[in-house]
């Protein structure tokens, strides 16, 4: 928000219905995972060669294989004994033991090309952007793009919200709202619409030429536009 205000924070509540957390934990998911298809698809080689008698991992793989740190760092299972949930980020048990072991196959669970994710909280921290009071929420955010030669698909970026109740209250008539600024190069002649069969917000420049201001450098000629 401006001036650093915010409603949200990093890291997952307590699961005991206080929703709570430490400013440790929360530090400590005050980052972004990002994981990349050619390395899952890289590891799944791994385990289908390293399972097969017929397959000579040296042969495949000459130069040895190592686990991305990607998904060694990956969230999938939360600190039960500190009251956290057992399973937070979602992931492939490959060896269906229950557990988070890349080394024995599991790996994460993710949509994309590269799919970047996130965990936040409304209880951290009071609510500088609403002066709202906190309701104990918890929220899996999973962004992901593809690397597509199709042009629509190349340039749109997925977003998709898991939203967790941690609290012991029900939320009557719960409602989910998202803030876009959806500035095209300079803001002065921007336009906004919307495509209600489509279920879709645009913005637009005002004119064919975007031209600069506010410090801010413009498109120019043929300026993009943005859906969402």
């Amino acid at each position: 928000g401006a001036d650093g205000q915010r409603d949200f924070f990093p890291g997952p509540l307590t699961t005991d219905g206080s929703a709570s957390i430490t400013p440790e934990v929360s530090q400590q998911y005050d980052q972004v995972w990002s994981i990349l298809r050619t390395d899952v698809d890289q590891h799944l080689a791994w385990i289908a060669c390293a399972t097969d008698p017929n397959c000579n991992l040296d042969t495949e793989f000459p130069d040895g294989y190592t686990v991305p740190p990607s998904f060694l760092n990956w969230p999938a299972v939360g600190d039960v004994e500190a009251g956290q949930a057992l399973y937070l980020a979602p992931f492939v048990d490959y060896d269906g033991d229950g557990n988070y072991d890349p080394y024995s196959g599991d790996y994460p669970c993710v949509p994309g090309d590269q799919t970047l994710y996130v965990i936040f909280n409304d209880k951290a921290d009071a609510h500088t952007q609403s002066g709202a009071q906190g309701i104990g929420v918890e929220v899996h955010m999973t962004v992901f793009a593809y690397a597509s030669a199709d042009p629509a698909l190349a340039q749109t970026v997925f977003v998709h919200y898991k939203v967790i109740n941690r609290s012991n209250q029900t939320l009557e008539e719960f409602r989910f709202a998202h803030f876009a600024d959806l500035d095209i190069g300079c803001t002065e002649d921007d336009h906004m619409g919307s495509d209600v069969e489509r279920s879709l917000v645009y913005a637009v420049n005002g004119d064919n030429t975007d031209q600069s201001c506010l410090g801010v450098e413009g498109y120019g000629d043929q300026p993009p536009a943005f859906g969402m």
